[in-house]
């Protein structure tokens, strides 16, 4: 009986890990840092690139932990020469996963940015590629300007491309005026594999059931 519930235990413990792996972002949650200083050198937050050069500001609060960043956006869109914070990870891109990116955001209603944007690159040495890119407006209704907190998440599926390349992630902002400001905390980045990896699980499981019972036997 003990062995069998030991067992059971396993399994539930692969599934579990086929199922869902968290990759570690450095200072997701912004909270490493001085909160109540804009930095206008084009530095980013402690483990963050900051591409668009613009700047920003620690405060306090946001969805998890005690800060959060508040950012400024151009014009522009971040894939040109906007407001975005990436940041470059160890993961090596592999085929048939579904990467999802989480983030908090959130945009004022006058001074607020229009759009919010999130994004997955590869890149290998100096050479980067735009791998998927999502956005959410007010305009559609999808990033409201409400002040209020959201979630947003990117979900995609890697089918073949870019395998053995690094990733990249961003989070940024554009809006249609000339200033726009919006509000980031707890981005999250996770690897979920595809349906037959989880099959397989699933499959071994049925299989030493099945031996175990012929032991027995």
């Amino acid at each position: 009986m003990k062995k069998t519930a030991l067992l059971m235990s396993t399994l539930c413990l692969l599934a579990g890990m086929a199922s869902s792996v968290p990759l570690t972002l450095e200072n997701a949650g912004f909270e490493t840092g001085t909160t109540g200083a804009w930095v206008q050198d084009g530095s980013g937050p402690s483990g963050w690139v900051n591409e668009g050069g613009r700047n920003w500001i620690l405060l306090t609060g946001g969805t998890e932990g005690s800060q959060y960043v508040f950012l400024d956006s151009l014009v522009q869109a971040p894939t040109t020469n906007g407001s975005r914070l990436a940041q470059y990870t160890d993961h090596t891109i592999q085929s048939g996963l579904t990467y999802n990116l989480t983030v908090d955001a959130k945009s004022s209603p006058s001074t607020g940015a229009d759009v919010l944007l999130l994004g997955v690159v590869a890149y290998n040495g100096s050479s980067t590629n735009l791998v998927f890119e999502q956005e959410w407006s007010n305009g559609a209704g999808t990033f409201p300007k409400d002040d209020e907190w959201h979630d947003y998440t990117l979900s995609y599926t890697n089918s073949g491309s870019n395998v053995g390349d690094k990733l990249a992630v961003y989070a940024g902002f554009m809006r249609g005026g000339t200033t726009g400001y919006g509000h980031l905390d707890n981005i999250q980045l996770e690897a979920i594999p595809e349906p037959a990896t989880l099959g397989l699980v699933a499959v071994f499981g049925a299989g030493v059931m099945f031996v175990r019972r012929k032991l027995k036997i």
